[in-house]
């Protein structure tokens, strides 16, 4: 079979929807969002909210995707980070420089920011740049991803199974926090409780490789993917339209992830903001 012939079209479009559905995420926040952080009034803004709301599965899909071919790594490790290091962290640098280098020809710094800029690439972006929190995520998880691989190659269908159960319940965890606001250990003192180590971001690429294996067939799950795509957008509207858009910092934060897989926003007993 030609590599042509083998190419998986449909992977292809998936990662055509998801580069559509960054971009319209970050270009229609500017059409709902109102001061303070909450959602504008009137129609088109309550509209683009839904739009929005029902895009910020992209960021899930392309760690899929991610997942979809990497998982289980079978070259060498040595090998496996070089490719990642030229495909992404050399772009990666060179973005970060050039952020630097246009705010300063915008005057938003001067010589000796670009420089500081720069030289703090190593520990945290270069400048104020903090969409490309992507990567630094995405480069943990191919760090990890050697580590798991041996179990996922191994790995029973049940076991799989049960692990993505598990990750699937940390998902929810933002929604039982409205109803019990500490849970399986958390307390002032402690935010990492029982299952916290099984949420985040690495789920995702599990569950594209247990997908892979036990349901690479071609099936009608269009239906099942189009209804879980209503219930995330429904619940990311929710808590948009009753909380607003709250970054961490008003108040104090779970390391437990929200639908999205991220960690940055407030524990739902003040404000559910899981997007």
């Amino acid at each position: 079979m030609t590599k042509l012939q083998s190419r998986n079209y449909g992977l292809d479009l998936l990662r055509v929807l998801a580069c559509y559905m960054v971009l319209q995420v970050h270009a229609g926040e500017f059409y709902y969002i109102a001061d303070g952080g909450l959602v504008a009034a009137g129609g088109e803004p309550v509209w683009a909210c839904w739009l929005n709301s029902l895009c910020r599965t992209a960021v899930p899909l392309f760690v899929m995707l991610s997942g979809f071919f990497l998982l289980p790594v079978r070259e060498r490790t040595r090998d496996f980070f070089a490719r990642r290091f030229v495909r992404v962290v050399v772009p990666f640098l060179v973005w970060c420089v050039l952020y630097a280098i246009y705010q300063f020809l915008t005057g938003r710094t001067d010589a000796a920011g670009v420089l500081l800029g720069v030289c703090r690439i190593p520990v945290n972006f270069g400048v104020e740049i903090g969409h490309l929190w992507f990567v630094y995520m995405l480069l943990g998880l191919y760090l990890f991803a050697p580590v798991v691989s041996p179990w996922i190659e191994t790995a029973s269908r049940r076991a799989m199974e049960g692990y993505l159960a598990l990750w699937a319940f940390t998902l929810c965890i933002p929604y039982v926090h409205l109803v019990f606001p500490e849970l399986l250990g958390e307390c002032f003192w402690n935010d990492t409780p029982m299952l916290y180590y099984f949420s985040g971001f690495l789920g995702y690429m599990v569950l594209a490789a247990y997908l892979r294996r036990y349901h690479a067939a071609p099936r009608a799950w269009y239906k099942w993917g189009v209804a879980l795509l209503v219930v995330a957008g429904i619940s990311r509207r929710h808590g948009f339209s009753t909380h607003g858009w709250r970054r961490s910092g008003s108040s104090r934060t779970s390391n437990f992830r929200g639908a999205s897989g991220r960690s940055t926003w407030p524990r739902c007993r003040s404000g559910c903001s899981c997007c």
